[in-house]
This record gives structure tokens, C-alpha cells and sequence, in this order.
């Protein structure tokens, strides 16, 4: 009886084997979704004339001062940038399923920072109810260095919005706000007078405006729309 199973369980055992052997197992396995960011850039700094160089290869060529590119589809990941004529590498996060915008802050202290602003996730739909608005600061002094603490204020018909003390590189998020026009006031540390104003039209979708200086510390508002 021993030898019977036995005697089976070899016969089971072989049979086995050659069933394997006769798959065709491939080489390769299943390829991977591929996983892509939404990511516009800014040139906040106003002596420069950004062209970048991704490890992808070139991104973007020409991009004066004020100016914004529209947002292009990247591989996610970690991506390494250089700007002509500058030795800094730059690294930039472009996270997964994500819509963002990189500025190129003025230099400061002899190097070149990046601010990474976040817009909304790729497959959200674009129109929102209410709108959404947010302020960004990122403006030097007359000197070159960090600009001063402000007071940002954001007057609608039936809305006020009071960012006080807003330091450099300072990112308010997105506040939801109904549709209409406003008006977007920044005002030095403890002055009645605006240094600059932009309107800004809110429809349902969402918006950035951005505070920048040009070479003698004057302050200037660039304003986005998401796309």
C-alpha cells in the first residue's frame, strides 16, 4: 500500500512539473500606469530671463519677468532643473495627479529659491462653487533682500478678506469666495495707502494672484487663472 502512494504521488509530482514546463510564463511583467503632474511655471524675479533645462531635457525658454507658462503634463517625480547660466540645480517636486505652479523667486543671500504653489488635483474638475482665490507674496526690497511683513486686503460687494503680517514666500490657500470683481490692496507695515491694487473678476473657478517687485522694490500683482 505504501509503495501504491508513493508510486502516485511521484506520477502526481511529475505530471505537475511538466504542466509548468509547458507555460509560457513571460519575461516582462505587466507595465506600470504611468503617473503624470500638471506644472506651470513663474518668473518672479526681475533680472532674469528664465531657461530651464529639466533632466527631462528643455522646459521652458524666454520667460521674462511677470510672465507665467500655461500648465504642461510631467512625469512625477523628483526633477532635477537648471537655469542657463546659473550653477544652483534645482529641485523640483512634481507630485503625482497633482496641478501646480513653481516661481522662480529673486535671489536672495546669493542663492536662488524655488516656491512650489498648489492649484488642485488633476482629476478635479476645474469649475468650483464658489470660486477660490489665494494670495502669494514673493516681492524683494529696494536692496535685493526679502520684502517686508504686508497687509494684503481683499474687498468684494459683499466680502472683505484682512491678511495681515504676511511675510515673504507667504501662500494664503485658497479662500472660497463668491462670484464678482474684487479688488486686492497690499499695503506696507502699517500704512493707510496701498503700494499696489490689481481686480481681480471671480468666476467658478480658481485663482492666483501674485506680489512681486521689480528692480527697485516697486510692488506689481501677476493673475493667474486655472486653466
Amino acid at each position: 500500500m505504501r509503495l501504491r502512494t508513493t508510486t502516485a504521488m511521484l506520477s502526481l509530482a511529475l505530471g505537475i512539473a511538466w504542466l509548468v514546463g509547458c507555460t509560457d510564463v513571460p519575461s516582462n511583467g505587466p507595465t506600470p500606469p504611468e503617473v503624470n503632474s500638471e506644472t506651470r511655471f513663474m518668473n518672479a524675479d526681475p533680472n532674469l530671463t528664465a531657461n530651464l533645462a529639466l533632466d527631462l531635457g528643455p522646459a521652458i525658454s524666454g520667460l521674462g519677468f511677470g510672465q507665467a507658462t500655461s500648465h504642461q503634463t510631467f512625469p512625477s517625480g523628483a526633477r532635477k532643473g537648471v537655469l542657463s547660466g546659473e550653477p544652483d540645480t534645482l529641485r523640483i517636486a512634481m507630485t503625482t495627479d497633482q496641478r501646480a505652479t513653481i516661481i522662480f523667486l529673486p535671489t536672495t543671500g546669493g542663492f536662488r529659491e524655488i516656491l512650489k504653489v498648489i492649484e488642485r488635483r488633476i482629476f478635479d474638475p476645474p469649475a468650483v462653487n464658489p470660486g477660490k482665490f489665494q494670495v502669494v507674496y514673493v516681492a524683494t526690497d529696494s536692496t535685493g533682500g526679502e520684502g517686508p511683513a504686508v497687509d494684503i486686503r481683499i474687498t468684494g460687494a459683499d466680502t472683505t478678506l484682512n491678511l495681515t503680517n504676511s511675510a515673504f514666500k507667504f501662500v494664503s490657500g485658497y479662500k472660497n469666495i463668491p462670484s464678482g470683481s474684487y479688488t486686492v490692496d497690499v499695503f506696507a507695515g502699517g500704512d493707510s495707502t496701498a503700494s499696489a491694487t490689481t481686480t481681480v473678476n471671480v468666476g467658478n473657478s480658481r485663482y492666483t494672484s501674485v506680489i512681486v517687485s521689480d528692480a527697485t522694490g516697486a510692488l506689481s500683482f501677476v493673475d493667474m487663472a486655472d486653466e
